[in-house]
């Protein structure tokens, strides 16, 4: 998104939603939207590691039974997003992937 706001877009057509034309507006509501949800995963790890699904399962209470593929993805790309800032990190137990704050 972020090189999106350098490139001369007149029109955008999303795959859901209506069309709109005001991209730095979007993209920065997106921005804004995706800071939130990676703040509350570091809250939701502040005091103990967790594996992704128990943290899907906090960040997304109401629909990770019924929506679990969607709600899985956007947790683990959350905990990829901290990953990459140096936020969180992620080891092996026994086989179980965990994530705990840095």
């Amino acid at each position: 998104m972020e090189k999106c706001l350098d490139l001369n877009i007149r029109q955008i057509l999303p795959g859901h939603g209506p069309v709109f034309s005001d991209i730095k507006t979007q993209i920065l509501k997106q921005r804004s939207k995706q800071e939130k949800r990676a703040q509350k995963v570091l809250q939701i790890i502040e005091e103990t590691k967790q594996t992704p699904f128990e943290i899907c399962k906090k960040l997304f209470p109401k629909h990770y039974e019924t929506q679990l593929d969607l709600t899985m993805s956007e947790t683990i790309g959350q905990l990829d997003y901290l990953e990459d800032l140096g936020l969180v990190f992620s080891a092996e137990q026994n086989g179980v992937c965990y994530y705990e704050k840095v």
